[in-house]
């Protein structure tokens, strides 16, 4: 993620009350940014969401289509990063 862009996100997770941003005292051109309870909370529930989801997903796929789900969308990732290097992706089962 670009710095501009990834200002940005900052701003908007502090100003929804995420995250808490203060410069290093150690070195005023870093900032310190920590989650808040309530960026915490989001974490948690978001997590039980996905984990959900994943397992739903491989419930109704299988392991083998959702393996080949994944490494397609790794190669569709591929293709936005500059020099399109793809590497081995970190959900490739035994199966393979």
């Amino acid at each position: 993620m670009l710095g501009p862009s990834l200002t940005g996100v900052l701003a908007r997770m502090e100003r929804d009350g995420l995250i808490e941003r203060q410069r290093c005292s150690q070195d005023a051109r870093r900032t310190v940014v920590r989650a808040t309870a309530l960026g915490l909370a989001k974490v948690q529930a978001l997590s039980q969401t996905i984990e959900a989801h994943y397992s739903w997903m491989a419930e109704h796929l299988g392991s083998s289509q959702l393996t080949a789900l994944y490494d397609l969308l790794d190669q569709l990732i591929a293709l936005e990063v500059p020099g399109g290097q793809l590497q081995k992706s970190d959900h490739a089962t035994s199966e393979e």
